[in-house]
Formats: structure tokens, sequence, C-alpha cells
């Protein structure tokens, strides 16, 4: 159960992928890759190594562990490779740098080619009863553009795309998130990958 949370940013941020492709028309602002929130020390186009030193001991948890190796298993079976693609979540109150990450209740990280590009943040509190309130908070911080630049999903979400990177805040049950991620597209380059290799396998094959 300790992942639960980290696994739904995960999903949620894969669906983004797809979705705000088509549904943002134009871009909202012009800041460029290299002046995408840092939150608490996370910034896209970090590397892995840089993602895991922030959390002491990650490497060796057993969870984290198969997914560098690109091993995952499915109800005991050993998954397909994921060519080039890591994605994990960690719970920042098991590590000792817990503090640093205060208020944050877990965090999904999304890896292509070991640079990050999406990253999903769920915070435990405070309490935000008006997304944009949760919005204009962050805009503040990151200096981007105010909650009335974003594009309406819904009630729930809004979304914000930049020169090169893009985001959703969103809120759960009164509590918050975001997800940040580049212009790359894990999911999509892992299907074309796969493909390929399933091509490749298929010209080899001997009857």
């Amino acid at each position: 159960m300790k992942y639960v949370f980290a696994v739904t940013i995960l999903i949620t941020a894969t669906g983004f992928v797809y979705s705000q492709q088509t549904a943002v028309p134009s871009t909202q602002c012009s800041l460029k890759l290299a002046q995408s929130p840092a939150i608490r020390g996370i910034k896209l186009g970090m590397t892995l190594d840089e993602v895991l030193a922030l959390f002491p001991g990650s490497r060796y948890d057993e969870y984290i562990k198969n997914e560098i190796a690109n091993v995952g298993f499915y109800s005991g079976v050993e998954t397909l490779p994921r060519f080039g693609v890591v994605h994990f979540g960690v719970t920042p109150a098991q590590y000792s740098t817990k503090q640093k990450f205060a208020d944050i209740e877990s965090l999904s990280f999304t890896f292509l080619d070991d640079r990050l590009v999406v990253y999903g943040v769920q915070y435990s509190r405070p309490p935000w009863p008006k997304l944009d309130e949760f919005i204009d908070k962050v805009a503040g911080a990151f200096h981007l553009p105010a909650a009335d630049k974003w594009t309406s999903e819904n009630s729930l979400r809004k979304n914000l795309e930049c020169d090169s990177f893009r985001l959703q805040a969103f809120t759960r049950d009164g509590r918050a998130g975001l997800i940040l991620r580049t212009d790359d597209d894990p999911v999509v380059t892992q299907r074309e990958r796969r493909a390929a290799s399933e091509a490749e396998a298929r010209r080899e094959f001997r009857p």
C-alpha cells in the first residue's frame, strides 16, 4: 500500500502525456525547460542518479532496484523490457531527507534514457478547496502565469503549456498535486522501440 499514491500520480501523468498534446492549442508561457520549476530540488532533465541521491538508500529498495534493472513483475511473471523507460514512486517520509519534503505525501518519476521527463507530486497538506488558489501559490513561487492563464480541463484540473515543458495542477479530495513533463513522450517512445524490436525478432526468426 505504501506506493498507492505514487502509482496513482504516475497513472495520471501518463494520461496527461496523451491528452494534453491535443487539448492545449497554443503556448501559454515562453519559459524554457531550464526555467521549469525545481520542486524541493527536483527538476525535469535530472539524471536517475541525481534523483536517487535526494532519497538516501532508495537505490537499495527492492521495488526501485527492480525498476532500474528493467525488471518488473506482475502476478509473479516477469514483464516485457521497458526500452529505456524507468518509472517508480517514493514516499519521502521513509527517508532521512524527509524534512526537505515536508507536506509531500508521495512522488512519482518517469525517466527516458536516464533523464527525468515526467514527475508528479502529491501534497498531503494543507487542504486546497479552490484549485486556482493553489495554482496562484505555485505560480508565485516559480514565476509562472497566474491561474486565469491556465487551461481548464475540468473543475479539478488545469494545465499550463510552456515553451518546452508542461504542468498540470489538480486537486483530489481537497489535496493538491502537480505533474510536470517535458515534450518527450516516454509512452510513445517505448511503444515505437518495442515495435521495432519485435519486427527485428520476426525478421530473424527461423522456423
